[in-house]
């Protein structure tokens, strides 16, 4: 259907409520979903058009999912690493195929007011935050995407501010042959942000 998602995380919802979001048909490009997407030696590149399954495990208490595709002369690798009921890491593992410069942009497209840190990203919605934590080695910044159906989203809902806020992490990086590089993200599950007396 024309979308460009692949190896991206396409929804995340927690204590009822949604984090994560691809939800907005018009924006089809992988620069427009919760992944990555490069240029090299000045041209843009997006993923290929489908990923393979490396890995898969399901366990009691963790989960865990590789993918792999394509994303110009890269081998994208994405593992997804989850201690049920804490967080989710993120790793994802690029190999460049030829030399090049490359540069390496990874989104992550939120709901729910935005703070901005160094090292990474607070969604507050309600009495409950999400915290996006990066590995601290990039250039961070943040945009705000609106939604075209605003009204779906501000009455079905709930939002009082129809639109995603988005965390950009960029990297050059001068690859080899062979040579790989790699971004780490941990999101760390909802919490309530406010307490009560007594409590710890």
């Amino acid at each position: 259907h024309t979308q460009h998602h692949v190896n991206c995380i396409i929804s995340l919802t927690d204590n009822g409520r949604v984090w994560l979001v691809d939800h907005e048909y018009a924006l089809r490009r992988a620069c427009d979903h919760s992944g990555l997407v490069s240029m090299q030696d000045g041209v843009f590149r997006e993923p290929e058009y489908q990923a393979f399954v490396r890995l898969s495990a399901d366990l009691p208490h963790t989960g865990l999912l590789r993918t792999e595709t394509g994303l110009g002369d890269l081998a994208w690798q994405r593992s997804i690493l989850w201690l049920k009921g804490r967080w989710f890491a993120v790793l994802d593992d690029l190999t460049a195929a030829k030399p090049a410069e490359y540069f390496l942009r990874g989104s992550w497209r939120g709901l729910g007011a935005a703070e901005l840190f160094p090292d990474g990203l607070n969604l507050t919605q309600g009495d409950q935050r999400l915290r996006i934590a990066t590995d601290g080695q990039d250039s961070l910044d943040l945009t705000t995407v609106r939604f075209s159906m605003d009204s779906e989203w501000t009455s079905f809902y709930g939002l009082k501010d129809a639109a995603a806020n988005v965390l950009r992490r960029d990297r050059v990086a001068d690859l080899a042959a062979g040579a790989s590089t790699g971004f780490g993200t941990l999101r760390r599950n909802p919490r309530i942000t406010q307490t009560t007396s007594g409590s710890r």
